[in-house]
């Protein structure tokens, strides 16, 4: 007994720790990535083709170390007190373009095409929490796709839900990397050496998705045949969206 209340407080410690820590960072690192956007649409930076890249280089890598403190943060949160969100309607469209938008820098080196259905019904989830899960899965497609590649996003309704789906041309999954993929700091032995990661952010999405009622589903034909990863939610009874369906690159 005295053993396992230490496991449980040494855990809690380390939970309150990275918490604080993961905390205090966000500050300075949102503080660059404000000074980084501005300086690079500078002309004097945006036209020199030695310092264009450089400022460029510190926006990936500051705008990932961001990503990877934030899925810290859901973490603590997420295992210190459990999760109870505020749902509310909201119009998948407002999802979509909200997730895009904020990995608008990752998506830029790769074709992304849009197609949202027509009337599609209102869904009743905590909006911030699906657009990150969102934003983790153009995140993660990005990340293990070629440059160039075509990234597809849709939104569509079936029966009584609506999904929000996210399709890749790249490394795709082996059987026995679905099977752990929603595991706590999973990472794919393929990826370790030369992709960066915490292995949260599928198991982060994963809670967040079902904790608004929903369910995540990722598939793959296999390695290298690309990925598709789909958030399966509720559709909210008697209230649709009329207006015209939404297709574009």
């Amino acid at each position: 007994m005295n053993e396992a209340n230490l496991r449980v407080q040494s855990d809690q410690f380390k939970e309150a720790l990275i918490g604080g820590v993961s905390h205090d960072l966000r500050t300075p690192i949102t503080s660059i990535l404000g000074f980084m956007s501005v300086l690079a649409k500078l002309p004097e930076v945006r036209d020199n083709e030695r310092i264009q890249p450089l400022v460029e280089a510190v926006l990936d890598e500051a705008s990932q170390l961001d990503t990877d403190i934030q899925n810290l943060l859901n973490a603590t949160r997420i295992t210190k007190q459990g999760l109870h969100p505020q749902r509310e309607w909201v119009d998948p469209t407002d999802i979509v373009n909200a997730a895009i938008k904020q990995r608008s820098r990752r998506l830029a080196a790769h074709r992304l095409t849009v197609n949202i259905a027509r009337d599609l019904p209102f869904v009743v989830v905590h909006s911030t929490m699906i657009e990150q899960v969102l934003g983790q899965l153009l995140e993660n497609a990005a990340k293990y796709s070629q440059t160039g590649s075509t990234i597809q996003v849709s939104a569509r309704s079936e029966q009584d839900r609506v999904a929000l789906s996210v399709c890749d041309e790249g490394a795709g999954l082996t059987p026995e990397e679905t099977q752990q993929l929603f595991q706590r700091a999973f990472r794919s032995p393929r990826h370790v050496a030369n992709i960066p990661g915490s292995g949260l952010g599928l198991w982060i999405a994963n809670t967040f998705v079902t904790a608004n009622g929903g369910t995540l589903e990722v598939t793959s034909e296999g390695a290298g045949l690309g990925t598709t990863a789909s958030i399966w939610l509720s559709a909210a009874r008697g209230k649709t969206i009329d207006a015209p369906g939404i297709a574009h690159e």
